[in-house]
């Protein structure tokens, strides 16, 4: 997936689905990180418990299993106090046969920025953006 960093508000005039998404993080051993995961739609909210580390040849293993909610709650009381739930809303849609997921951080050093997510199924191919997501940077053919 490619990433681009969208600094403004955006007005999404294709079909699209949005997603209330929390992480928030437990202590963890070194080169790990683990968190619990509450997302939701329409009201609806699914749990998990997410563990990350990266693997002897550099590689990014994750680890997630589904949690009910009173697992969630009694978990957010062991959370890690230096660091900052991440709250965002996720904007998923398709265009132009390409998956988009714009990414909408609701607090934290990154409170109001947007950052879409691209999911590149034809390498070769460029992808179209949106007409309606009109500031971006793109920089040596990556976005970021």
């Amino acid at each position: 997936m490619s990433s681009l960093f969208v600094f403004m508000a955006v007005q999404l005039d294709v079909k699209h689905e949005i997603i209330d998404l929390e992480q928030v993080f437990l202590p963890s051993e070194e080169n790990t990180v683990t968190r619990i995961v509450r997302r939701g739609q329409n009201g609806i909210y699914s749990y998990s418990y997410n563990s990350s580390s990266i693997t002897e040849d550099g590689k990014e293993r994750t680890k997630a299993r589904p949690i009910n909610a009173r697992t969630f709650v009694n978990l957010l009381e062991q959370s890690d106090k230096t660091r900052i739930p991440i709250r965002k809303k996720v904007y998923s849609f398709v265009y132009q046969n390409h998956y988009f997921e714009l990414n909408h951080y609701l607090n934290g050093k990154g409170e109001g920025t947007f950052i879409l997510d691209v999911e590149d199924v034809d390498p070769g191919k460029p992808i179209e953006l949106p007409p309606f997501l009109k500031d971006y940077v793109e920089k040596e053919g990556k976005f970021f």
